[in-house]
């Protein structure tokens, strides 16, 4: 008898990259990069490009890693309060709340405002508007997935976003594997 795996494809049209330096105790370990979906999610993409790219009190840069769900998502951008409880947005425009693709691992989905999350396993529940990818760094993810946390699923050791930037890039279509 003969087994085979279907894998669910997605295709989505990438227009700019954000790149996450990641820093642990203060000292860098490593980037991530991200491909934005800002075809499909133009308003939450612009919000990020630009918290990623912002001024020192409004952007990424010393941003906590705040909750660690292994097997399910790693959140950080509460640039605000570095607690889960900062909703900045720095554009005019509302920002899209609807599904428009099927998250998978390495999708980086948002939440509220300036915070969003990186899915680190498979998830049929979700709701949130899944704006990029991740496409390089996903040792980081797995290593930061990883780490001990507290009853509040906060990491016991300061994982930060260092720094961060974002541009665009000539777009291009991203094939995601499910």
């Amino acid at each position: 008898m003969l087994f085979s795996c279907v894998l669910a494809q997605q295709y989505m049209k990438v227009t700019h990259h954000a790149v996450l330096d990641i820093f642990n105790l203060n000292q860098p370990i490593g980037q991530i990069r991200i491909a934005l979906f800002g075809a499909d999610y133009p308003n939450i993409v612009s919000n990020f490009m630009q918290l990623a790219n912002g001024p020192e009190n409004k952007q990424y840069a010393y941003c906590p890693f705040h909750s660690i769900i292994k097997n399910f998502m790693i959140q950080t951008g509460d640039f605000q309060r570095g607690d889960g409880r900062g909703k900045a947005v720095l554009i005019q425009e509302p920002l899209e709340t609807v599904q428009r693709n099927h998250p998978t691992t390495y999708s980086v989905a948002q939440t509220d405002g300036s915070q969003f999350y990186i899915v680190t396993g498979k998830q049929n529940h979700m709701r949130d508007p899944v704006f990029g990818h991740v496409i390089e760094g996903h040792y980081l993810v797995n290593w930061i997935n990883e780490q001990n946390v507290d009853i509040l699923n906060r990491p016991l050791s300061r994982i930060d976003i260092g720094g961060s930037r974002a541009e665009p890039v000539q777009e291009y279509i991203l094939r995601i594997n499910d």
